[in-house]
């Protein structure tokens, strides 16, 4: 759960955690109608973890407290994706990482390339149901549904849960590896490596080479290349273009190799 929009904020299922961490928000005094389930589901045994510079009133209602120098909340999240990264994605290969960030992330959805002077591509934005023929069967806001691949078939689906099932469709607006047209099952396919038309090169920009007092640099290009598995698709207005998948783009900065 993060607090973003704050009419859709469910405090009663922190009753139903089994580990929460308090990061932004010091609920005792914020949100002091709803501390007590904060505190209640403790008693179930519940693992609590506050993270706050300071000994905020959160931090003694929780069974560790991680106090990150001001300003420094970002690298520390960093270094949390990381570790995950690596014991479950780098280091072995766990079968409920790669099942939940097929279901709850945008890792397999579909990438446009641009290309770029010098021969290279970069990211562009992701592939939209009304970027394709007949906007794949959604006539409702096509062009607000992202795109993946059905692992099984190889054809391209919008599955629900994209925002533009949000409104105009009933009951379609949770994150179901269901084709949003069919709603027949489908396993969204993470990598292109299996299936690639060709292998391309795709530049990445690089910040880690910018000097500064608090950070250790490492001098770099400020454009990395990488090259990585891409598909060829034909467009709705008979031009072609290239995706590459989330998973791909963003595998290689885990340390592994896709093309």
């Amino acid at each position: 759960m993060t607090w973003g929009e704050q009419n859709d904020v469910p405090e009663a299922d922190w009753y139903n955690s089994s580990y929460i961490i308090a990061w932004g928000s010091n609920v005792p005094q914020t949100r002091t109608l709803d501390a007590h389930f904060f505190t209640e589901v403790r008693y179930k045994g519940t693992k609590t973890v506050a993270v706050t510079p300071d000994y905020a009133e959160v931090a003694k209602l929780c069974d560790q407290w991680l106090n990150p120098k001001q300003g420094t909340d970002s690298a520390m999240a960093l270094a949390m994706g990381h570790v995950m990264l690596k014991e479950f994605h780098l280091d072995r290969e766990v079968s409920y990482f790669s099942d939940y960030v097929r279901r709850y992330t945008d890792m397999p959805m579909l990438v446009l390339l641009e290309p770029r002077e010098g021969g290279f591509y970069a990211a562009g934005r992701q592939l939209r149901a009304s970027d394709l023929v007949d906007g794949l069967g959604q006539e409702n806001n096509p062009e607000w549904k992202t795109v993946a691949i059905n692992e099984a078939t190889g054809q391209l689906v919008a599955p629900k849960g994209s925002i533009g099932f949000r409104w105009g469709e009933k009951g379609k607006w949770n994150l179901e590896q269901r084709d949003g047209t069919t709603q027949q099952e489908v396993q969204l396919q993470l990598s292109l490596l299996s299936s690639r038309d060709e292998v391309v090169e795709v530049g990445f920009p690089y910040f880690g080479g910018i000097t500064s007092e608090h950070f250790n640099s490492v001098v770099l290009d400020e454009i990395l290349l990488h090259k990585l598995p891409v598909k060829r698709l034909q467009l709705a207005d008979g031009s072609e273009a290239l995706v590459i998948s989330v998973y791909d783009a963003g595998k290689l900065w885990s340390g592994t190799r896709t093309g």
